[in-house]
């Protein structure tokens, strides 16, 4: 059974944090794993939260996502490597399903479905002015991927000079 890496990259996810740990902690999925947040320069208590939530912290200046998913990366203990954004939770069973889907198939990465959701504490007008899909649909998303860290020998690491779409510059042949 292989091992999972969880790179959390977290910007003032204070209010987030602890839902999204919880969401990986609720895996039934018995295998080793750590969770590592890469705190990008936060100004709010995410690095101190996720430290009493017995997480491992990178505590980084403020560079971005991609700079943040690298310095995991660099970190990452294990074999397999999940990447969940601070504001996002893993579906009940979502890791299992990845892993299930990985080691039946050999691949070096799966991608999952995703499903919009509304953050609770936003206003009525706040909520008004969004649209999110309804039901799941195919998520080229980090947090619906799990991958193989060896595959980032082969393609090398996110474009830290990004400040968005990293993962599409990732996945993109030059």
């Amino acid at each position: 059974m292989n091992n999972l890496t969880i790179i959390i990259p977290a910007w003032q996810a204070e209010k987030y944090i602890e839902e999204a740990v919880a969401t990986v902690r609720s895996q039934s999925w018995d295998g080793k794993r750590e969770i590592i947040v890469c705190d990008d320069g936060s100004t709010d208590q995410t690095a101190s939260k996720a430290e009493e939530l017995g997480c491992k912290v990178l505590r980084l200046e403020h560079g971005g996502a991609a700079k943040a998913r690298n310095a995991g990366l660099e970190a990452a203990a294990y074999d397999y490597v999940y990447f969940l954004d601070a504001d996002d939770r893993v579906a009940e069973q979502g890791l299992e399903k990845l892993i299930r889907a990985m080691e039946e198939t050999g691949a070096d990465a799966v991608f999952g479905k995703a499903e919009d959701f509304i953050s609770e504490e936003l206003t009525a007008e706040q909520k008004a002015g969004l649209a999110p899909r309804t039901g799941s649909y195919g998520g080229v998303l980090p947090g619906c991927a799990l991958l193989k860290k060896r595959i980032f020998a082969q393609t090398g690491v996110f474009d830290g000079s990004l400040k968005s779409g990293e993962t599409v510059a990732w996945m993109m042949p030059i």
